[in-house]
């Protein structure tokens, strides 16, 4: 049976929004989020540009620097994301979410001006802080406050896939070539990098000045058991209490928030050690680089493209069926998906391809079935603390996932971080699973909108 009943002759297509939520109002969301998730990759993809034309950094020691740098930001999101998430209850997810997205501008405008690796450093650290603001802002008016609760797989599957589509153009396609347009007007690759982070902070400010126009004021909420603007430490400390306390009163929180510990791990495996496995192991097969490489963009290409189909199809789904069970088989996928990592034989063979695919398609179907139950399990008042406390588990995994992966991807195999990070979603999978069992119908009975 549904969570929400859906009029029967509705179309399948039909998304409907939340009362007072207009489609402008989305397109202007759109717009802003969008420009403020395209610059986060870009500051990733012009990481080479910083090493080595403006800090001259030696080709040996890129990659464990790349690695500590993506750690120091990922710290930052998880010493911060609770405190983020706490402040959005309290003075609004429009304002914090322009704070961060301004935050990203200064970043980009510093990177030129770093002259060492400390500094490199520490503006990773502080964009990770502003990230924070990003995930409990924008993260949860798309997942929480723009659909309504019957559209709302629908409407967080259409936008995940515009702005993955978004992503792919602006950054892939765009963003990768800036810098060479700027080398063929003159510029040497110094100066192209250092002008392409400045024309990224100038696009990113529009951006701000635009939401700060247009993008809509928080709605209001009932906030009589939300945390009291006293001070700071009191209030994020009530808040926090709050939501573990509603975690243990409502199982199906509790259960979306347990996911929570394993739903961000398989995007960093993937981002960290996908690409380094296929060249690693195609070399040792006799491959040249150049080849490996290749093989390794169209791999990660077949993910980007894999992940756009089952959000619509799940988001389809989670607006007719349970969304629970959704959940766990989303999980079960996910763990099937890494854990065939370890039939791999030939990174330059058809199996890898066919391993890629499903973790493509699990993580897509994982992603929109866990914000569809995010969505429709977490009270509007506690919504920004819940997603800060949400975000923080899913970091705190990605550092320790991180580490461990690593050092088994050089003494285990190449496949064992995949895994690794399969076997996590299975040994999730089994205490949900308990959890299930233990509270019976009350895992499944219809609950309230909470939009």
């Amino acid at each position: 049976m549904p969570d929400t009943p859906i009029n029967a002759r509705e179309p399948w297509w039909s998304i409907k929004l939340a009362p007072a939520v207009s489609w402008r109002e989305i397109g202007v969301f759109l717009v802003v989020v969008v420009i403020a998730n395209c610059l986060s990759h870009f500051q990733q993809l012009m990481l080479p540009y910083i090493m080595n034309a403006q800090l001259e950094i030696p080709a040996a020691e890129q990659g464990k620097l790349s690695g500590a740098l993506a750690t120091a930001q990922q710290l930052a999101v998880l010493l911060f994301v609770g405190f983020a998430g706490g402040l959005a209850d309290r003075i609004g997810r429009r304002r914090i979410l322009l704070i961060a997205f301004t935050g990203f501008a200064l970043c980009m405008f510093a990177f030129p001006l770093a002259a060492s690796v400390l500094a490199l450093f520490v503006i990773r650290f502080v964009f990770g802080i502003f990230q924070t603001g990003h995930t409990t802002g924008g993260a949860t008016r798309m997942v929480a406050d723009y659909p309504a609760e019957a559209s709302r797989g629908k409407f967080i599957s259409l936008m995940l896939v515009v702005q993955a589509m978004a992503v792919a153009l602006f950054v892939g396609i765009i963003g990768a070539r800036v810098p060479g347009w700027l080398a063929s007007s003159g510029y040497d690759a110094k100066e192209s990098g250092q002008i392409a982070y400045v024309l990224a902070g100038v696009i990113m400010l529009a951006a701000v000045l635009f939401g700060k126009l247009f993008l809509s004021k928080d709605r209001s909420i009932d906030r009589t058991e939300a945390a009291k603007p006293e001070d700071g430490k009191q209030g994020t400390l009530r808040n926090f209490a709050e939501v573990w306390k509603y975690a243990k009163v409502n199982p199906r929180f509790g259960f979306v928030m347990l996911i929570g510990m394993v739903i961000r791990t398989d995007s960093s495996i993937v981002g960290a050690f996908l690409a380094l496995w296929v060249v690693n192991a195609a070399k040792a097969q006799g491959v040249d680089a150049a080849s490996a490489t290749a093989t390794a963009g169209l791999l990660l290409s077949i993910l980007s493209v894999a992940s756009f189909v089952t959000p619509p199809l799940f988001g389809l789904l989670a607006d007719r069926v349970n969304r629970i069970v959704l959940l766990l088989i989303g999980v079960a996928l996910t763990g099937t998906a890494f854990t065939s990592a370890l039939l791999v034989q030939d990174v330059m063979g058809w199996g890898i391809f066919v391993t890629v695919s499903l973790i493509g398609l699990a993580e897509g179907a994982q992603t929109i079935a866990a914000q569809s139950v995010f969505g429709q399990e977490v009270p509007p008042h506690m919504r920004g603390s819940a997603m800060g406390i949400f975000a923080a588990m899913g970091t705190a995994s990605v550092l320790l996932v991180t580490i461990v992966g690593g050092f088994m991807f050089d003494t285990v195999s190449y496949a064992a971080p995949f895994a690794l990070t399969g076997g996590l979603h299975f040994i999730c999978l089994f205490f949900a699973l308990v959890l299930v069992f233990r509270k019976g119908r009350a895992m499944f009975a219809p609950t309230p909108s909470a939009a």
